[in-house]
């Protein structure tokens, strides 16, 4: 670091991350994190590939093929991330569903989405009975045996 140019660069890094870092605790003492942190990739996507696009001219030596994957790519995580965040309140029911989809019979309990389990995260079944646990021990213990 003998050149001027280099701790230039270098105080303006400290700075920008110390900027960021304060910008982004004050979002996250605001906004809930799962609202901060998709918003906070889109943007830093956003200016990676920007800065790569200036940076380095990187658009220049690319492919048609390349710059629509590149583009594509950049939209799905975008188109995303919206829709993640703009659905996440509203109750799913079996209602919403189309006709092909609905079958006869089925309790409204079968679907996980349903109101009332919206706020669970997992739902948790017995996988076995305790007749079930039983004639699995005692078939690991016949396989003992037999060896």
């Amino acid at each position: 670091l003998k050149e001027p140019l280099g701790w230039v660069l270098l105080f303006c890094l400290v700075a920008c991350v110390s900027i960021q870092v304060n910008y982004l605790n004050k979002a996250l003492d605001i906004f809930n994190t799962s609202v901060v942190t998709p918003i906070y990739y889109v943007f830093f996507t956003t200016a990676v590939m920007t800065c790569s696009a200036i940076l380095f001219r990187e658009w220049q030596h690319m492919t048609l093929d390349n710059i629509i994957g590149t583009v594509s790519g950049f939209l799905t995580i975008v188109f995303g991330v919206f829709l993640i965040h703009a659905f996440r309140d509203i109750p799913f029911t079996p209602d919403l569903l189309p006709l092909f989809l609905r079958q006869a019979g089925v309790s409204p309990q079968m679907f996980p989405w349903s109101e009332t389990e919206r706020y669970q995260s997992s739902r948790h079944q017995v996988l076995f009975s305790p007749e079930d646990t039983t004639k699995v021990v005692q078939g690991i213990e016949e396989e003992r045996e037999r060896v």
